[in-house]
């Protein structure tokens, strides 16, 4: 087989579906077969060796004695054999990999001038670039335009991160929703050479930093809608990342969500963080440090009752309470913690004695939400 006359493109596909389905990590480190592989896919690509060997020095755990291991991590007849017993090209997992990686080279004369830049600079000037959007443990996501769409790039922190891995990975999760809906994120391009992936941009504010106006605007029929892109996530396999940072909102658009992974959570478990998100809408509007920023709390927790109610009349009415007895209960005890707080405020004395060991910031850290657009938070990819 001459896998030389395929496109780097298709190499790739092919190298990476292999590794992910058919190489065991038997590495020292949990994941070290596959980390070696994609950090030199590139490689496989373009020279003429399948085999590829690589040596690792480690500390033993046991003892103190340094020690080297060798692991052989693809082979060319493990290999070919798989593209084989796949059917090869037409494999589903090679096909969706080719897809997306093709699909970079239309985005590659916008993308890459940011990517090469942001590449350049410390993690640190990332964090003060126009382009960015949010920040992770281990990545950071960025805007840019193309074709009069706005869109995020996603990169790995670090020159030694291996960004062709966290890519795949990325499109390991999100292509179970490609395509079912509009409000689960979109996965529209990735590139193992860059290690970079790129996903339509979802309209509207997370729910942590969405504004008054924002809470005030949901609906019965966004909330009906939310619950039914919950039902197709549940059935495409797809699990939630529970902060509220990975909830969107858009009073024209409604709920949307991000980040998701491959995970074999009930429908019940996404009810619960649904829950907890909007009962926490707009908890990084304000720091608590002055009476504004208590009476903002006040009024977010109005709204937040307003809508878990409605959210827990639609959850009544369902009638496969089965699904809905624990998101009910919680809604309960959110709305019963929103009502404390509404009292305490009305104390007289309360507030007072909250400011008085809460010494106002020189230089505060937040930063009040006012518009339907925020930085879109990110997971560690």
């Amino acid at each position: 087989m001459n896998i030389h006359a395929k496109s780097p493109e298709q190499i790739q596909a092919q190298v990476a579906a292999y590794t992910r389905e058919a190489v065991e990590d038997t590495g020292y480190w949990k994941g070290r077969e596959h980390e070696e592989v994609f950090r030199n896919i590139g490689n496989f690509a373009a020279g003429p060796a399948v085999d590829h060997y690589y040596t690792v020095e480690h500390e033993g755990m046991l003892d103190d004695a340094e020690t080297t291991e060798s692991y052989h991590d693809i082979s060319a007849d493990g290999y070919i054999d798989y593209l084989r017993s796949k059917g090869g090209r037409r494999h589903q997992a090679i096909e969706q990999r080719k897809k997306f990686l093709d699909a970079y080279a239309d985005f590659a004369p916008d993308v890459t001038p940011l990517v090469t830049e942001l590449k350049q600079i410390g993690r640190v000037e990332r964090g003060f670039h126009p382009s960015l959007l949010g920040t992770g443990t281990n990545a950071s996501a960025h805007s840019f335009e193309h074709g009069g769409k706005q869109y995020i790039v996603k990169l790995v922190h670090g020159s030694k991160s291996n960004g062709a891995l966290a890519s795949d990975r990325r499109l390991h999760d999100l292509e179970r929703g490609y395509g079912l809906h509009p409000r689960l994120e979109q996965l529209a391009a990735i590139s193992y050479d860059d290690g970079a992936a790129v996903m339509e941009r979802m309209s509207g504010a997370d729910l942590w930093h969405s504004p008054l106006a924002n809470i005030a605007a949901i609906s019965k029929p966004q909330l009906r809608e939310a619950l039914h892109v919950m039902h197709i996530a549940q059935d495409a396999g797809i699990g939630f990342d529970p902060n509220g940072s990975n909830f969107m909102y858009s009073p024209e658009d409604g709920f949307g969500f991000i980040d998701y992974n491959a995970s074999a959570e009930t429908y019940s478990d996404k009810l619960l963080f649904f829950v907890d998100a909007i009962s926490t809408m707009g908890m990084y509007n304000d720091a608590k440090q002055t009476r504004e920023d208590f009476m903002l709390e006040n009024a977010e927790n109005v709204l937040r009752i307003s809508a878990l109610q409605k959210l827990r009349s639609i959850c009544d009415s369902e009638p496969d309470q089965e699904n809905y007895t624990l998101a009910i209960e919680a809604i309960d005890e959110r709305i019963a913690r929103a009502d404390e707080y509404i009292r305490n405020v009305a104390t007289p004395g309360w507030l007072e004695n909250q400011l008085a060991v809460r010494p106002v910031s020189e230089s505060p850290t937040h930063v009040r939400s006012d518009s339907n657009t925020s930085r879109q938070p990110i997971d560690t990819m």
